[in-house]
């Protein structure tokens, strides 16, 4: 396994707590910033996966895809603006 695959899986390691980190803090209290910057992180370790053409990227697709559907099944609610009386 060259470094850069190794170093690829622990960005995938660490995308999946930061991941499970979102979606808790989600249901705790409301974070905007949380999930756009897993995705972002998601994102971006994808990207140099793909420059690098390593294998690694086919498994940080789908913890970004099902990081996605996780939030979709969770129903992430943006913080609500309250009501004129």
């Amino acid at each position: 396994m060259p470094i850069v695959e190794w170093w690829l899986s622990v960005l995938l390691a660490g995308g999946l707590v930061l991941s499970a980190w979102s979606l808790k803090a989600g249901r705790i209290r409301r974070r905007s910033f949380l999930p756009v910057a897993t995705l972002l992180f998601l994102g971006v370790s994808a990207l140099i996966a793909a420059a690098h053409r390593a294998d690694t990227l086919i498994y940080l697709g789908l913890a970004a895809g099902g990081f996605v559907a996780a939030i979709s099944w969770d129903g992430w609610r943006a913080p609500s603006v309250p009501a004129e009386r």
